[in-house]
């Protein structure tokens, strides 16, 4: 398997690496269609990393709205 920096990178079933897919498309190939993450942690790091961005997002428009 090659190295590749894109944490939704994914192994298809053909054993094809896809490095260049966002996750919404990572996600669904995963789901449907029988491919695997290259890297299953550095998938779910990254989700965690953005899910919690958001959230600090969301904290400073309450306070700049309140």
């Amino acid at each position: 398997m090659s190295k590749t920096t894109n944490p939704y990178a994914i192994v298809t079933k053909d054993d094809r690496v896809i490095d260049d897919i966002d996750y919404i498309n990572a996600a669904d190939h995963v789901a449907n269609y029988g491919a695997a993450f290259v890297s299953y942690d550095a998938a779910m790091t990254a989700i965690a990393a953005a899910r919690e961005e958001q959230r600090k997002q969301k904290t400073v428009d309450a306070r700049t709205l309140a």
